[in-house]
């Protein structure tokens, strides 16, 4: 996991070959007036989901997981809280994996928190279970997945 500003995203580009495209899709000028929805960046190696919902308290969201994506989750507006546990230590499935939507829900409790606010990103691994919609009020978050 890696939580920084977008200003110091470029310290990140090394970590994944498609992560200095997936961070310069974030800077761009006007992707705070961009409307929900996905957006292809490159092809099925990175898209972007752009969403905007009303904060869920800790208690109405699971952790889940993902296996053929890393997520990175960028706040455009509001506040968002990610509750985060090591994957290897989610014992509480909360279903089966679902191959087509990529990701697993447990019923563990997240271990802690992160607080994402206006211009911060997380940078969420397979092994990162986290719980992402966690908030008070209204947030807008572009989630970037990264294949591979």
């Amino acid at each position: 996991m890696i939580i920084a500003d977008l200003n110091d995203a470029f310290k990140y580009y090394s970590v994944h070959n498609c992560f200095e495209q997936a961070f310069e899709f974030l800077k761009q000028p006007d992707i705070s007036s961009k409307l929900p929805g996905i957006y292809k960046i490159n092809g099925k190696k990175i898209y972007a989901n752009i969403t905007a919902f009303q904060g869920l308290k800790k208690s109405e969201c699971k952790l889940e997981s993902h296996k053929k994506y890393i997520d990175i989750q960028y706040v455009v507006a509001g506040t968002n809280y990610i509750g985060l546990k090591h994957s290897s230590c989610c014992i509480n499935p909360a279903g089966k994996f679902d191959r087509t939507k990529d990701v697993i829900f447990y019923s563990d409790k997240p271990d802690f928190y992160a607080k994402l606010s206006k211009n911060k990103f997380a940078v969420l691994f397979p092994e990162d279970a986290h719980s992402p919609s966690i908030g008070t009020g209204s947030v807008k978050k572009i989630i970037v997945k990264v294949q591979i």
